[in-house]
């Protein structure tokens, strides 16, 4: 199974933002976001992410102008450090199916770009077990010039995190955010602020 490197900062980073959207709201939202990167042996490493998409609903991530441009920051900024796009996330819950036609073509226009890219999948209702494969997995296309829309058509890919152990790591997240939780989002005000502060890291 082929791998991916992704530094731990980057990839605290959006399952925080996955699970701030899964649990402090009425019900779940779904977020959306990139990976920033360098190939390395023909290895997708990631060093970055960027949430791309905040407001969300259930079912789908809400894009507009606004998500647009921030994309087109964002290649800017990693260009200057010699770094493109290796890739995108998005959260789904448990019930739901990432494998379905708008995920498809979405995946397709990035693997366009670089054959590389992949979709990093987070299952913030899988958190409770502790266990790294219940909360993430990682494909990409077989093939983009085939016309399957079923879960047939893609790869699973392996995820590896920079100096770390996978479930070590997620038993480490899942703490740190049970302590962002009860400190930072104590005033749920700060939910509104949510974006800014998972950007400076004030955890």
């Amino acid at each position: 199974m082929e791998q991916i490197d992704i530094y731990q900062k980057p990839l605290k980073k959006v399952i925080f933002h996955s699970l701030i959207q899964a649990t402090q709201f009425e019900s779940f939202r779904m977020v959306m976001g990139l990976f920033g990167g360098k190939l390395k042996n023909e290895r997708n490493t990631i060093y970055d992410s960027i949430i791309v998409a905040p407001k969300s609903s259930k079912l789908e991530v809400e894009w507009g102008s606004e998500e647009i441009s921030k994309i087109s920051f964002y290649d800017e900024q990693l260009y200057e450090k010699e770094m493109f796009v290796v890739g995108w996330y998005c959260s789904i819950p448990n019930s739901g199916s990432f494998f379905n036609d708008t995920n498809r073509l979405n995946q397709k226009s990035w693997q366009y770009r670089n054959k590389k890219s992949f979709v990093l999948i987070i299952y913030p209702e899988g958190a409770p077990s502790k266990n790294f494969q219940d909360i993430l997995k990682a494909y990409r296309l077989k093939d983009i010039q085939y016309f399957d829309f079923s879960e047939n058509a893609w790869e699973e890919l392996d995820i590896s995190v920079t100096d770390r152990e996978k479930d070590e790591f997620i038993n480490e997240t899942l703490d740190d955010y049970n302590n962002f939780v009860s400190t930072e989002l104590k005033d749920k005000s700060n939910l509104h602020n949510m974006e800014n502060i998972l950007s400076e890291w004030k955890f």
